[in-house]
């Protein structure tokens, strides 16, 4: 009973420092690359990509206008939190 009790506290108490480590390492690396505009173009790489599936799918499906709604798509990855949610609908 004991044991167990020592061991899940070393495990919280490892985890916990991990996750500070992490914390103290990561934040600053990311935050210098958005500073360097790395963020915008994840996000501009990800709407292509996700703006490609939508052409391919509209036009497997035979939407007319494909090529509008995949434009559409792009830009609405833009918006943030509900863009891409508006982008499917």
């Amino acid at each position: 009973m004991a044991r167990t009790v020592i061991r899940q506290a070393a495990q919280l108490l490892d985890s916990s420092l991990l996750a500070m480590l992490l914390t103290v390492t990561v934040v600053p690396a990311f935050d210098a690359l958005r500073r360097r505009g790395v963020s915008k173009g994840i996000t501009a790489l990800t709407g292509l990509g996700f703006s490609i599936v939508v052409y391919v799918l509209m036009l497997a499906v035979g939407t007319d206008l494909a090529l509008v709604w995949a434009v559409l798509a792009f830009l609405m990855n833009y918006v943030p939190n509900v863009g891409i949610i508006l982008s499917v609908v």
